[in-house]
């Protein structure tokens, strides 16, 4: 069996023909793409035969070979099983590690959403009125939901039915515009029968004043007789001067061809699409709102508080799953130090410079959160007016902004007239990014700092003022 085969390896070659790479080495020493080896060809093709068991014979300057083989190689000494115990129970921790961060931004979601709630129900101020109100808010936004559906459906069934007018008829337009613009043409242009439009007795003057012309030029030429001219001239008669190919065509007829190549070009289903995938985010939540409507009825019917004890179950759970997290994150940095014992470790040059300015990085942050607190209470006074002028959800009602004193870890909180906190999850998409844009204005002009930024604006739009950052 290949596992049970003992593979010997004859690795003590001077290689005199790849002189001078072999002057201070081996043969299967001479590096190749970096940090390989030569001899790592060999050893690849036995570990994918399945022969584990390998003993290599070393002979000519054989040191750098060696500490090619300890330094890379040493995951499939006796301690390969620990190796891959360990690089599993990685995977398996940073696996577990992201369900429990995502069930603690549920958790930390669904706490901001009942915070102000619970904060009115502590005080006992107006409890019916507040808990309608917030059902009330929870009804207009299912509503919403379910009205964005019922329209995105409808938008489906038409777009279905007018399929030939809204992607048949354009494309078809595209590749005939120019023959169907020709056809038009040659019924608006100097391609109509100009004769139609005058009088039998006009023509037959111009007719008589033709022949007297041409008599006088050339007295010897034979001319058709005067009624087929003017026949020819009216163009009724059989062997007019110039033929007019779509004469068929009736008046509705050509009308339609003209509408045709005004016809619009937007297709519908460029807009479908985005209310499609903004339904595919929104619908899903519709069972999480039910349930806290009918929470909210029973509360009213006064048969059930439990908001407050489901706030503080879910305080709990989000200190626990912190603790939990920080605990594994630990684990997973101590197994992370152990596998890299089995690594390659490769010797990098010093640089004085880079060691310099690491050992000048705690200076730094220093400086700038001192120039942070220079600044902060104009910078907290420029963000809440900005704030009353521009979000228009809150507008003329934040009281306060209070803004972090480190810039590492830079955060701000928002506070209503009636003292509660206003959180971001509470915003909805067009919201969170003014409030962005407030912040990197108020820090652009009062912290020194310009943020090298890209902002998703808001109907697409920036003021001059803005956009002057």
């Amino acid at each position: 069996m290949p596992s049970d085969t003992l593979t010997i390896l004859l690795a003590g070659g001077n290689g005199s023909r790849l002189q001078p790479l072999t002057a201070d080495r081996a043969k299967p020493a001479v590096p190749f793409g970096g940090k390989y080896r030569i001899i790592d060809f060999t050893l690849s093709n036995c570990l994918h035969s399945g022969v584990h068991r390998i003993l290599v014979l070393t002979q000519y300057k054989y040191h750098s070979l060696q500490k090619h083989l300890r330094d890379g190689w040493s995951i499939f000494n006796p301690e390969r099983g620990e190796y891959l115990r360990l690089t599993e129970e990685k995977r398996s921790a940073t696996e577990m590690l992201g369900s429990m961060q995502e069930e603690r931004r549920d958790c930390r979601a669904e706490i901001h959403s009942l915070a102000e709630l619970v904060q009115e129900l502590k005080k006992a101020q107006n409890q019916e009125t507040l808990l309608k109100s917030r059902r009330d808010q929870l009804l207009g936004q299912k509503k919403e939901i379910l009205d964005k559906e019922s329209q995105y459906r409808a938008a489906v069934q038409d777009f279905i039915k007018e399929l030939a007018v809204t992607i048949g008829l354009p494309q078809l337009t595209k590749n005939m515009r120019m023959e169907i613009t020709q056809i038009v043409q040659t019924f608006d242009g100097d391609g109509s029968d100009g004769a139609a439009s005058l009088s039998p007795e006009a023509v037959a003057v111009m007719v008589d004043r033709i022949i007297e012309f041409v008599k006088v030029r050339n007295p010897g030429t034979s001319l058709p007789q005067r009624e087929e001219l003017i026949k020819a001239a009216l163009g009724s008669a059989a062997d007019a001067f110039t033929a007019n190919p779509w004469a068929f065509l009736e008046k509705n007829e050509l009308a339609a061809l003209s509408a045709l190549i005004r016809l619009p070009r937007a297709n519908p289903f460029v807009t479908m699409d985005i209310i499609r995938r903004e339904l595919a985010v929104s619908i899903p939540s519709l069972t999480k709102i039910n349930k806290q409507i009918d929470d909210l009825a029973v509360q009213m019917a006064g048969k059930d508080f439990s908001t407050l004890k489901r706030y503080e179950e879910q305080e709990a759970l989000e200190a626990q799953l912190t603790n939990e997290i920080e605990q594994l994150e630990s684990d997973i940095r101590e197994k992370e130090k152990r596998i890299q014992r089995y690594d390659i470790q490769l010797q990098e040059e010093p640089d004085p410079k880079y060691e310099a300015l690491c050992r000048l990085a705690n200076y730094f942050e220093l400086a700038a959160d001192e120039l942070l607190k220079a600044k902060k209470q104009q910078i907290e006074i420029k963000m809440r007016d900005d704030l009353n002028i521009n979000l228009a959800a809150y507008r003329g009602v934040i009281s306060k902004v209070e803004l972090s004193e480190n810039l590492r870890t830079l955060s701000f909180r928002i506070f209503h007239k009636a003292g509660n906190e206003l959180y971001l999850d509470q915003l909805n998409a067009a919201s969170k990014q003014v409030v962005v844009q407030v912040l990197l204005k108020a820090l652009h002009e009062y912290g020194d700092y310009d943020p090298p930024v890209m902002i998703d604006t808001v109907m697409g739009v920036l003021d001059k003022e803005s956009r002057s950052i």
